[in-house]
């Protein structure tokens, strides 16, 4: 470089640090009525705006400057937490939407199946159940667009709308030719957080599934709870795997149809005084006295984890399953004047006993026993649950903590289920046949032929089809026909799995027949969380007695 570029860079330099020396200097002289922390903040702001507007005047490569800011705006919460988090106005509708529990849309679910979309689930009372739509149909054009081009997302996104508004699908069922129009109108569809419920055979328990807690979780496992308890229910088993939780509200709500009057719920610590609470239990609901068994997994997070350790810390309940996430961090939302908004993390949920649910997100030990265990805890509990822990892994000292009864529950992070229980391990062949749509091109293709006969014979009765159909060796035939012609086989895998295979088969013909109802009722046969849990119910009994 030439002494001439070199003076010229060394004066450039020195002009931008004087003139954005001068700005801020300006800027803290007109707010020198400002507390520091605000003049910070206002300081950091004008950096920020300082460097999008020199970046848009002078990048070598142009820019978005929305996309730009919401990688900031992630990445600055991120770095408080993994759980704070920015939302572009897209999304936040969607979240929106989600918490209220409805969605202004036609009722309708996809799935690309064979490089076709296909309709496998219809809520009920929907525009699209009105019309007499059903699971299996393939979406062929929409608003006169052809379907294949679309994503799974994208067709879904053309199908939400303004409330009254139209949207033109054509849809070809079966295996024919003959395409059929129809045309819907938008109105505000219920997303049900409740995804089962129903009597198990030959028994007096109840099984519920609740796949999210939102605006109307509550008023939903009311209205199931009591259709259950008009069909004989005498127990009950609250599966709530993969549950991820939602309002705390209508957590505390939920708990509370089961607990006597005053006991804790949950309750939170947190540095702004506006965000501490504690919830209790009124007296009068009917549910007190249920035996119930709550069954958990790995992903069981925030809600679902309020619900298992109030459960378990009030000795109201059996806790099966796995140990849950470990997400026990409070977010409080606030949205803004484009429609974006944010999470940020303003508590931390502790149970009755006052056991953390969060785990460590910056520690990557796994646990142990604190080794004072044993002062306090006979030798029996304390194997069992060192065999629990040697389930779940690992290298970290974790305290113990005393359920309202004295017994003795582990802390340190989630919720560690009384009986530990997995579902059974399943080979990659399955799980392939899973991801790429196998079993359900396999039950489009026999629903193709045989609903109209499985319709007739068995009417809304899924139970009776869950103890009476059996998968034949022709399905089989087709299922392994479909795999082949997708490059995807393993006889020894095959043979290993062949049980859960022709259960998940059974099951996705059930599904697209009767919904989740179907789906659960056939499964729940192999389910293993679910056979400990009916087994266990005379302990849940016991309990509140």
């Amino acid at each position: 470089m030439t002494t001439y570029k070199k003076k010229f860079k060394l004066i450039f330099l020195i002009s931008i640090v004087i003139l954005t020396s001068l700005h801020y200097g300006k800027l803290i002289a007109q707010n020198e009525q400002l507390s520091e922390t605000d003049q910070k903040i206002l300081m950091q702001a004008q950096k920020f705006k300082f460097i999008l507007e020199t970046a848009q005047k002078n990048a070598l490569d142009s820019f978005d400057i929305e996309k730009v800011s919401e990688v900031a705006f992630n990445a600055m919460l991120k770095d408080l937490d993994p759980f704070s988090t920015y939302f572009p106005p897209e999304k936040q509708k969607n979240i929106d939407e989600r918490s209220k529990g409805s969605q202004e849309s036609v009722g309708l679910d996809l799935a690309s199946i064979a490089d076709t979309l296909v309709l496998i689930s219809i809520a009920h009372s929907s525009p699209a159940d009105s019309a007499g739509i059903k699971t299996g149909d393939k979406l062929l054009f929409i608003n006169g667009e052809n379907s294949v081009r679309f994503s799974r997302e994208e067709a879904l996104r053309k199908l939400v709308g303004d409330k009254g508004s139209k949207v033109s699908l054509i849809i070809r069922r079966g295996t024919g030719n003959v395409l059929q129009e129809f045309v819907l109108s938008r109105r505000d569809v219920s997303i049900p957080s409740v995804d089962a419920s129903f009597m198990i055979a030959g028994t007096k328990t109840a099984y519920l599934k609740c796949n999210r807690i939102s605006e109307t979780t509550y008023k939903d496992i009311i209205e199931s709870l009591t259709e259950l308890k008009k069909k004989g229910m005498k127990s009950l088993i609250l599966d709530v795997r993969g549950n991820t939780g939602g309002q705390l509200d209508e957590t505390c709500k939920i708990v509370d149809l089961f607990l006597e009057g005053n006991q804790k719920i949950t309750y939170t610590q947190a540095r702004n005084q506006n965000f501490i609470y504690e919830f209790k239990s009124k007296k009068g609901d009917p549910f007190e006295k249920l035996p119930v068994i709550v069954i958990i997994d790995a992903n069981s997070s925030s809600g679902s984890e309020v619900i298992a350790g109030s459960f378990q810390d009030n000795d109201r309940g059996i806790i099966i399953g796995e140990q849950s996430f470990g997400k026990g961090l409070a977010q409080s939302q606030w949205k803004m004047g484009d429609g974006s908004g944010f999470r940020l993390t303003v508590a931390s949920y502790r149970t009755p006993s006052g056991r953390n649910i969060q785990k460590p997100y910056k520690n990557s030990e796994l646990p142990i026993l604190d080794p004072s265990a044993a002062l306090s805890t006979n030798a029996e509990v304390i194997l069992q649950m060192e065999e629990l822990i040697r389930k779940t892994g690992g290298q970290k000292s974790l305290p113990l903590y005393q359920t309202l009864k004295g017994r003795t529950v582990i802390g340190g992070g989630g919720i560690f289920p009384d009986y530990y229980e997995k579902k059974d391990t399943i080979t990659l062949l399955t799980k392939v046949l899973q991801s790429k749509g196998i079993f359900a091109e396999t039950t489009i293709n026999f629903l193709s032929k045989n609903r109209e006969l499985l319709e007739k014979r068995y009417g809304e009765n899924y139970i009776k089809f869950s103890s009476e159909f059996v998968v034949d060796s022709s399905l089989l035939f087709e299922l392994k026909r479909v795999a082949y012609s997708k490059n995807t086989w393993n006889d020894q895998m095959y043979s290993q799995d062949l049980t859960y295979i022709s259960h998940f088969l059974k099951a996705n013909i059930s599904y697209f027949l009767w919904g989740n109802n179907g789906l659960e009722s056939v499964m729940i046969d192999i389910d293993k969380p679910i056979k400990k849990a009916i087994l266990v119910i005379p302990e849940a009994e016991k309990m509140i007695n």
